[in-house]
């Protein structure tokens, strides 16, 4: 991921889904060559699932830098007074809010998935096709 410097200097011009997926692959790849060495990737990709406590760690890591972008971005006067820069920042709280909304839906879609698969095995004890 590029630093901020590079950012500026480069110009803040929006990253493609290309160039974000090479990100994102590049940052797994060394996150599992990291994880090696101190548990087995599996360990870690259970204890990131939805409804493990990583999964819900991500989840309330969202929701504190939300709060922070409201309080202390989004309420600063030196951000208040520039229509531009608050722009920019309601963008960012927005883009987290959607990160979050993209988590929350995946805890959703599994429960549900759990759900349908419980209902199925009670139904198939009480006879029930």
């Amino acid at each position: 991921m590029k630093d901020l410097i590079e950012m500026i200097a480069e110009g803040l011009e929006p990253a493609s889904h290309e160039e974000i997926e090479a990100a994102r692959l590049e940052a797994l790849a060394q996150l599992k060559e990291d994880a090696q060495e101190d548990q087995p990737w599996d360990d870690i990709e259970s204890q990131h699932v939805p409804g493990a406590p990583g999964f819900h760690s991500a989840l309330h890591t969202i929701q504190l830098y939300m709060d922070n972008i409201e309080r202390h971005v989004l309420g600063n006067p030196a951000v208040l007074l520039d229509a531009d820069s608050y722009r920019a920042a309601y963008r960012a709280y927005e883009a987290l809010a959607e990160t979050f909304q993209e988590l929350a839906s995946v805890a959703l879609e599994r429960a549900m998935g759990d759900l349908d698969e419980e209902e199925g095995r009670g139904e198939a004890r009480a006879g029930r096709p």
